[in-house]
């Protein structure tokens, strides 16, 4: 029966938006290819698909339903809510962006000396015990790096798709890779790369086969970093180590014990109550880094839907993916009636969608996705005359 709904939604949404670029048809899409995973490789997990598929069904269709709720308002009700903003209307955001490239290096530049005084050595292993040790305690030490990094990775998008390819960019993004390696950072590479190919996709800049091989090859990189990590690996593992990245955080959730929660939304408005406690509010604050659990595949990822199952249920599995999917298509169809803001943000929010079978990446990221529309706010918005660009 699921397999049957998500057929439906994939062939309805494919009809309705008739792009493959739409967020609605690439979410459902996504689930069908993990639908289609687990099933083939079930034998390997502790749980049947009738105990994930719940998760599955629910999700894509409050998803799909937000996006056609926005589709029915957007484009049927009030189409006036758009205001054209010309895409290539873009000289002050170029200027600020050619202004802003000396503090982005210097940012890099001047941290990239601790990182690798800390990493010691450029081995593999000494990368990912700097990674283990910068992650303890919730992440607090990786704070400023973390930070530089994710607001980097913006610029470079932004930068990368707005000017041709010089040697200054060249150099800028040599500088932001060999950062992202020593800090062992996968889901900032990804965090880079598919804003970047789907932006580069909207401006018609790639093709699609450009872009599938392309990530293709980001995929192949990936799965070597994680064979890298592995102490213990052989080839007779690689089967199950690739399913524990890729589909066992359903069979995780399902299996997951729900204990009652201190507070309303404890799990998925982590960063709410952390941010008021900081007030000097005596709230308590979920941690960042999940249990581990074995599905019999060991694995502490649980999808995007774990903080709003743990926190309300199926209703949360539905209901949250329901409001996404209306805010996808909101940008979506501004992106459309080109709006640049839109544009760029429906990009970055790609990232989020893809990594929904692996982890939660909106509330989670809030102060993010704060800095990330500020930021672009800025650039498109401000005028900044410190100096002439010439």
């Amino acid at each position: 029966m699921t397999l049957t709904l998500l057929l439906i939604l994939l062939i309805g949404n494919s009809l309705l938006y008739r792009s493959l670029l739409n967020p609605i048809v690439i979410q459902t899409g996504l689930w069908l290819m993990y639908y289609l995973i687990f099933w083939h490789n079930q034998a390997y997990f502790a749980v049947n698909l009738e105990d994930i598929a719940p998760f599955i069904g629910l999700n894509c269709l409050g998803f799909s339903l937000g996006g056609l709720i926005c589709w029915g308002l957007y484009e049927k009700v009030l189409p006036e809510i758009a205001i054209p903003e010309p895409l290539y209307d873009n000289a002050l955001f170029v200027k600020n962006l050619s202004l802003f490239y000396p503090i982005v290096l210097l940012s890099l530049g001047f941290t990239l000396p601790m990182v690798v005084k800390e990493v010691g050595q450029f081995s593999w292993g000494d990368i990912q015990e700097l990674r283990n040790t910068l992650v303890e305690n919730d992440g607090k030490r990786f704070g400023l790096y973390g930070l530089i990094q994710t607001l980097s990775s913006v610029y470079l998008v932004l930068l990368l798709t707005n000017t041709s390819f010089s040697w200054r960019n060249g150099i800028l993004l040599a500088v932001f890779l060999i950062y992202t390696y020593l800090l062992g950072s996968r889901g900032q590479l990804i965090f880079f790369v598919i804003p970047l190919a789907y932006d580069l996709l909207w401006k018609n800049k790639i093709l699609v086969g450009q872009a599938i091989v392309g990530g293709l090859m980001l995929m192949g990189f990936i799965v070597l970093i994680t064979i890298g990590r592995a102490s213990d690996f052989s080839w007779e593992s690689i089967v199950p180590m690739l399913l524990t990245y890729s589909v066992a955080s359903l069979p995780a959730l399902s299996l997951a014990s729900i204990d009652p929660v201190p507070l309303l939304g404890y799990n998925t408005f982590r960063v709410v109550w952390l941010w008021i406690g900081r007030l000097g509010f005596n709230i308590p604050v979920a941690p960042v880094i999940s249990e581990w659990i074995s599905t019999p595949l060991p694995t502490n990822t649980y999808s995007y839907l774990k903080p709003y199952y743990m926190d309300f249920g199926m209703v949360g599995v539905f209901v949250i993916p329901l409001l996404l999917g209306f805010v996808y298509n909101l940008l979506y169809f501004r992106a459309k009636r080109f709006h640049i803001t839109s544009c760029y943000l429906l990009g970055f929010l790609m990232y989020a969608l893809l990594m929904q079978p692996i982890e939660e990446q909106y509330f989670r990221w809030l102060t993010n996705w704060f800095y990330i529309v500020l930021v672009m706010f800025f650039l498109k918005k401000v005028e900044i005359k410190w100096f002439d660009t010439k």
